[in-house]
Formats: structure tokens, C-alpha cells, sequence
């Protein structure tokens, strides 16, 4: 079985630029409904869905914000909250990503990316696939467009302000003020109503900020 997913999808990989823009667009849907079920049967299934989840939403035109559209975006792409929690995680986690273009084998390890371990450096390059963030090969894309593209989605009503509010604080801090105007402008939005004494989700920023030295940290603040 999981040697037919392996190939359904790098068939799938290979066809989907063949096919009409409109036509991508209705496989939208498709992806984002039970990706969380799918990522955690194969991690490469998994972030190879993801990415060609973020080449789809390349081609998706958000709705105006507030709009009936807007609102019920959530249940027109099909995601329940299992997948909209994924979804924003693994948003918030690519928005941390950093490529370092060199030939150095080292420079393009997690080490240069705070705030993400090695696993999940690995998801977001499908296990460190060169071409993966290289905008001039077949399938890759430019990490900073599509960072603004999902930073943008995170601020529609596709999600809850409790899911996008760590994605929405790392983009507040990108170095691209495309991206950190975004994040800006939705952490106003979600601050109101984001409880900052939350135990869990203070443990996120501190594994955020600390990386493995958190169950420490952890045990240390709260016991």
C-alpha cells in the first residue's frame, strides 16, 4: 500500500501542471479534506500532499474578507477541525522556514531555522529535496511568496483566531514586510480574544524559543 501511494502521488505530481488552472482548483478539496489522517499513516505522503497543496493555493483567489464567502471558505475546501489545526501548524512552521543557498550540505540543516526540529525540517523540504524551495525548477516554489500566500489564508475565515494566532505571531516577525503586515494586522485581530496565560499555549512558545530544553523549562515554570 504504501508503495501504490508513493507512485499514485509522484503521478499525480507529474500531471497536475498539465491540467488547466480551473481544473487544479477543484482538487483543492480534495487535498485539504483528511490531511491530517493522511500525514499521520506517512509523514512523506504526508508533506509530499502538502506541498502540492501549497502549489494549488498559488492559483486560489480568496474571497473578500468577511464575506459569506470568506465565512463559509472553511466548509467549501471540506476541512474539519483535525485538518484546520494541521493546516495552521504546519503554516506556522513554513513561515519559520529558512533556506540557505550554498553548497554547503550543513547550511541547508535545521540548525538555520529556530523553531523547527529536524522532523519537521524534513516535512517541509520532503526530506531535504533540493528543488523543493527552487522557484526555477519543475514543482518548486518561491518560500517567500508562498509564505504572504499562506499568511493571507490563515487571516480568512477558514480558521479559528485560537489556530491562527501562533501563525499569525511568527509572521509579525518575518524580515519581508509582505509577510509581517499580514501577521500584524491579524495578531491585532486575534489578541482580544487569544488568553496569554494558557498553560498549553505557553508551552508552544517556549518550544518555539527553546526547542528541546522545553520540558525542562516547562516543568520548571509550572510545577
Amino acid at each position: 500500500m504504501p508503495l501504490i501511494r508513493h507512485f499514485d502521488i509522484l503521478y499525480i505530481q507529474q500531471g497536475i501542471s498539465r491540467l488547466p488552472i480551473s481544473e487544479r482548483l477543484e482538487l483543492l478539496p480534495i487535498l485539504t479534506r483528511g490531511i491530517e489522517l493522511d500525514s499521520s499513516k506517512s509523514s512523506l505522503h504526508g508533506a509530499q500532499l502538502f506541498h502540492l497543496l501549497l502549489q494549488l493555493l498559488g492559483h486560489f483567489k480568496l474571497p473578500p474578507r468577511g464575506s459569506k464567502e470568506d465565512g463559509e471558505l472553511r466548509t467549501t475546501l471540506g476541512v474539519d477541525d483535525q485538518d484546520a489545526k494541521f493546516l495552521s501548524y504546519w503554516f506556522g512552521k513554513l513561515i519559520l522556514l529558512r533556506i540557505a543557498r550554498n553548497s554547503s550540505n550543513e547550511s541547508n540543516s535545521p540548525v538555520d531555522c529556530p523553531g523547527i526540529s529536524a522532523d519537521e525540517y524534513k516535512f517541509l523540504t520532503i526530506q531535504g529535496k533540493p528543488d523543493v524551495w527552487d522557484p526555477t525548477t519543475d514543482g518548486g516554489l518561491n518560500l517567500a511568496e508562498t509564505k504572504v500566500i499562506v499568511s493571507r489564508l490563515l487571516a480568512s475565515g477558514m480558521f479559528t483566531d485560537e489556530e491562527r494566532f501562533l501563525p499569525a505571531l511568527f509572521a509579525s516577525a518575518d524580515t519581508n514586510s509582505r509577510i509581517s503586515d499580514i501577521g500584524d494586522d491579524t495578531l491585532k485581530r486575534v489578541l482580544p480574544t487569544t488568553d496569554l496565560e494558557n498553560r498549553p499555549l505557553v508551552q508552544q512558545l517556549l518550544e518555539v524559543y527553546f526547542g528541546r530544553y522545553v520540558q525542562f523549562l516547562s516543568c520548571y515554570l509550572f510545577h
